[in-house]
């Protein structure tokens, strides 16, 4: 399945991806597996290389991969990812929008050095963008990686203030979807913990 990430045909590309996604999600052995045999670096060139469903479905797989798997993290972001899915935050379609902002949010997640490298490759103003200019799904995800940026981030947590996000955060609270509630409340929490500033 690896090896077929590099062939010519974009079906058979596309169907290994969604396939090696399956297998990793809510499963940490297969992510280690899937990793130790190689996956990692051509699906990092997929976001660049493949067309938009390649380039989606690999975001997605970083995605799933990254998910609570420390060695992961770290072999994503030294493989060069987190620009490159950055830069799908306004290349792509929704949907490839949706999987590398997750992909982000799950690099970012309890991991201070992909945190501060994310903020670094300018994710924050176009995270804090999607909350009023996107749908539904990419708003969910831009409020989780925003909140997965904040969590004990003291610089994030200023830089996420300063592009104007708590507002539209605020303004979150009172829409009709209990999920972005829920994780929009947690996010203002993140953004408020141990930080003055922005408690006021």
């Amino acid at each position: 399945l690896v090896a077929l990430l590099t062939c010519e045909n974009d079906e058979v590309i596309d169907n290994s991806a969604w396939v090696l996604g399956s297998l990793a999600r809510d499963n940490s052995e297969n992510q280690t597996a899937i990793a130790a045999v190689g996956a990692i670096p051509p699906l990092v060139a997929l976001l660049t290389s493949g067309d938009d469903e390649a380039k989606g479905d690999a975001a997605e797989v970083l995605q799933v991969l990254a998910y609570d798997n420390s060695e992961n993290q770290a072999a994503i972001a030294a493989a060069g990812a987190i620009p490159l899915l950055v830069a799908l935050l306004t290349s792509g379609n929704d949907e490839t929008k949706e999987s590398a902002i997750g992909a982000l949010g799950n690099l970012a997640r309890a991991n201070s050095e992909n945190q501060t490298a994310v903020a670094a490759a300018g994710a924050i103003p176009l995270l804090a963008a999607l909350l009023t200019s996107g749908n539904d799904k990419t708003k969910e995800s831009a409020i989780l990686t925003l909140g997965n940026l904040a969590h004990h981030h003291s610089e994030n947590q200023t830089a996420i203030a300063a592009t104007g996000a708590i507002p539209p955060l605020v303004a979150l609270l009172t829409c009709e979807n209990d999920e972005v509630i829920d994780n929009s409340a947690w996010v203002l929490g993140s953004l408020a913990r141990d930080n003055s500033e922005n408690q006021t």
